[in-house]
Parts: structure tokens; sequence; C-alpha cells
């Protein structure tokens, strides 16, 4: 049978400090605007920013935001695409269809996160570009305050 256990050593030696692990890098740009978005049919490029990659397969963290204005001159509908590339590799699109109900200029403010990972090591160029497939009785359709940041994680 096994007895009852001892009683539990001293601490041992702390052992040496590991060494420092990656740091993450933030890189970032902004376009105040306005961007004229019409006529429709157009894609157009809100901002853009460069990101080196030290090796392949490093993921990269990519936010962006922007405030499409449009102006309605009767009630009518504005649909558009909001597309995120990576050098000339579109990697996310967000679609958005909206039925302007007023007469005047309806503001809609957005936002989204995509996490890429870089093909290889080299410079890349993440841009948020805007295409509008409908734009009914719109007299004028803008983007204003443009965002795009992406942090690298080693």
């Amino acid at each position: 049978a096994t007895g009852a256990t001892g009683p539990t050593g001293a601490t041992g030696v702390t052992g040496p400090t590991g060494p420092t692990g990656p740091t993450p890098a933030l890189f970032f740009n902004e376009s105040s605007g306005p961007v004229s978005l019409l006529p429709s049919g157009n894609e157009i490029t809100l901002v853009s920013v460069i990101v080196p990659a030290t090796t392949g397969g490093e993921e990269i963290k990519v936010d962006y935001t922007t405030t499409i204005n449009a102006t309605a001159s009767a009630i009518g509908v504005f649909d558009f695409e909001i597309r995120l590339y990576r050098d000339s590799t579109l990697i996310d699109t967000r679609t958005f269809s909206n039925s302007v109900l007023q007469v005047g200029t309806q503001s809609m403010q957005l936002a989204s996160t995509q996490v890429d990972t870089a093909p290889a090591a080299g410079n890349i160029t993440y841009s948020v570009r805007v295409f509008v497939t409908t734009a009914t009785l719109i007299s004028a359709a803008t983007a204003d305050n443009s965002d795009i940041n992406a942090i690298v994680f080693p």
C-alpha cells in the first residue's frame, strides 16, 4: 500500500527568461473626403494602406470605417457594395440595399473587420472601394471620413 504524501519541498531556482516574442505592428491611413460615388457602375477607391509583411503566413487584421451620404431628390433606391482588396485581389464584399424614404441626405456609418493571411513577404496594399449598383432618384452620393488600419501579427 502507498503511504501518506510527504510535505512539499522547497521551490527550485527560477530559470532564465525566454526571448521576447514578436511585436504586432500597426499601419493606418485616412481620407476625410468627400469622395463622389456617382455615377453608378464605377468602382471608387476610398482609402488604402501599405502593410509590409516579413514572411508569408503572417496574420493581418484589417479594420475600416466610412460614412456614406446619399442625397435623394425623391423617394428612391441606393444600393452599393463596400469591397476590401489585398493588392488586386478582392477579399471581402459587404452589400447594402437601401430604400431612401425621405427627400434630402441620408447618412450611413459603416465598419468592418477582416483577418487576412499574407501570401508572401513584401508590401501589401489594402484598399477599401465602393461600387454603386443602383442610384434611382439619388442626386448625390459621397463618402466621408474613411479610415483603414491594419495590425500585423508576426
